[in-house]
């Protein structure tokens, strides 16, 4: 979800104001920031090395997609948002 919004954060870059991209953005980064992957029960069926592989997983799109919030913001003139 979280992916898709610095997604559609970047198609309105033209349409909106620096102030209201800043403000998108902070909300967004913070979201990011404090995401947290599934934890899984250790009941589960799941074995040690697929819960360690899921997790590493969702820290890298939760890694990317803050990458790709910061490159987002660069293109505005990170500048003006800070």
């Amino acid at each position: 979800m979280l992916l898709a919004e610095v997604v559609n954060l970047t198609a309105e870059l033209s349409h909106r104001s620096t102030t209201k991209i800043h403000a998108q953005a902070e909300e967004l980064e913070t979201a990011i920031r404090n995401w947290q992957p599934h934890h899984y029960p250790t009941a589960n069926a799941l074995d040690a090395t697929a819960v360690v592989t899921r997790t590493i997983a969702g820290q890298m799109w939760r890694l990317c997609t803050l990458i790709l919030l910061y490159q987002v913001c660069t293109t505005t003139t990170w500048s003006e948002l800070r």
